[in-house]
């Protein structure tokens, strides 16, 4: 900063996990709490480095939405490229950077967030696919700004996670307490309600989050399962569109 050089410097970090306040033994490895889960991560981006003020702005209203680590390979890479300018499509020398072409593949893929502003109801799918041979059989969540649904399967139970267990785990103001664990039973029928209409969400977006691959991946097909089956999604997805159409004829007066 002395030296002048951190005016013309862009700085990315991210940590590995949270913080447990409860200060348990390796919890972070074996308890997976709404406080460990939510990682760190920052950017530090001079305006004046930026092509246009609408990056800052841009980014400065994702802080406040559902991000995902695989959200920070195409930011920084559209940084290095100038700030938003994969916006226009340039992405000839890494086609699956690219949301929508990673879709048609059948990958998942993170967004550039200098460049897109994320929806409010975004809904993420995570799954341990490297990690699963190493130290955790399974572990997927299907997650949204205010909670995470999980499965998780692995060799020892720890406060009643991680055998074969499902559950919720929710942001907010429940992690003021350091010692609730926010966490609840993925069967109540209001958790179960409101993770059918995550689940709708997840499987109709067309705007180049998930292609038709992820959406009938096994994560996804085990959650439907978990949720009530088909038939459940298809009524959900019934009362939401009647809500939506309701909501329309109401704006329209």
């Amino acid at each position: 900063a002395r030296a002048g050089q951190l005016e013309n410097t862009i700085i990315v970090g991210s940590s590995d996990h949270g913080e447990d306040p409860s200060k348990l033994s390796y919890a972070r490895i074996k308890l997976w709490t709404s406080h460990i889960l939510h990682s760190a991560a920052y950017i530090y981006y001079p305006r004046h480095l930026m092509p246009h003020e609408g990056i800052a702005e841009t980014l400065r209203m994702n802080t406040k939405k559902l991000t995902q680590t695989l959200d920070m390979y195409p930011t920084i890479r559209s940084i290095l490229h100038g700030g938003s300018g994969l916006a226009n499509g340039n992405y000839h020398d890494h086609p699956l950077s690219d949301p929508n072409t990673a879709a048609a593949e059948g990958c998942m893929s993170g967004i550039d967030l200098t460049a897109m502003q994320i929806p409010e109801d975004r809904v993420t799918l995570a799954m341990n696919i490297v990690s699963s041979s190493i130290s955790h059989r399974v572990l997927w969540a299907i997650n949204t700004k205010e909670a995470s649904l999980y499965h998780r399967e692995g060799r020892k139970e720890y406060l009643g996670q991680g055998l074969n267990n499902n559950y919720i785990l929710k942001y907010g103001s429940c992690t003021k307490n350091v010692k609730d664990l926010c966490r609840s039973s993925a069967t109540t029928r209001g958790e179960t309600n409101a993770f059918l209409r995550v689940m709708v969400l997840l499987r109709s977006y067309d705007k180049g989050f998930y292609g038709e691959d992820v959406k009938k991946c096994k994560p996804v097909e085990f959650f439907v399962e978990l949720l009530g089956g088909e038939k459940a999604i298809n009524a959900t997805a019934k009362t939401m569109a009647i809500e939506r159409s309701k909501a329309m004829k109401q704006e329209a007066i």
